[in-house]
């Protein structure tokens, strides 16, 4: 690609099928682009896909070329002693923007009576916060300083570290829907509750 057909930041358009993926674009990259700071442009205050069929920067901003429709949410949930009778706690942050903190959150989870303190259950609760987050974009744009419908996000990336939440929400949660959320052994899935409200965020 010449330096005369580099369109610069630009909307990546609509998703081809809608699908929720576990590693979105990956397969349009060539190798040797697969680590996170590849995939990954901050633009705007805001963290958006790098666009696969650009070559070089943008020579304005001397950083990879983004779709600009798209955004990509941070979630984590850790839980203090997990695992253990020490687990006491537990919490979750919703990173955003790496330039505007008042747009990242951290909170402290309140447990019913009985329920205990886990990682999981703090991963699940911050994977359906970020959902909820990212969607306001969705509807509303301002992710990039242009707000007409073609800049809204089109492709909302959720980033976790927890195989628990990447995998149950990309290749598990419809399953167990139709199953009746019973998982593969027949047995209730765990963390019922939060499983069924990550559900309906991800079906709004």
């Amino acid at each position: 690609m010449s330096d005369e057909d580099e369109p610069g930041h630009h909307p990546g358009g609509p998703p081809v099928d809608g699908k929720l993926d576990k590693y979105p674009f990956l397969a349009h990259y060539e190798k040797g682009y697969t680590e996170v700071a590849d995939l990954e442009v901050e633009y705007q205050g805001f963290l958006h896909v790098r666009c696969p069929w650009t070559s070089h920067n943008c020579p304005k901003c001397n950083i990879n070329y983004c779709h600009t429709d798209s955004l990509i949410v941070a979630v984590d949930g850790a839980c203090r002693f997990n695992s253990t009778l020490a687990a006491q706690g537990s919490a979750c942050d919703v990173y955003l923007s790496p330039t505007d903190e008042t747009l990242n959150t951290s909170w402290s989870i309140s447990e019913p009576n009985g329920t205990p303190h886990t990682s999981q259950r703090a991963e699940l609760v911050a994977a359906a916060q970020g959902i909820k987050t990212g969607m306001e974009y969705v509807r509303n744009g301002g992710q990039v300083s242009c707000k007409c419908p073609d800049c809204r996000v089109k492709h909302l990336v959720i980033k976790s570290d927890s195989a628990y939440v990447v995998n149950g929400i990309t290749e598990y949660v419809k399953k167990w829907k139709v199953n009746g959320w019973r998982n593969a052994k027949g047995d209730t899935v765990a963390n019922l509750n939060l499983w069924k409200s990550l559900a309906n965020v991800l079906i709004k």
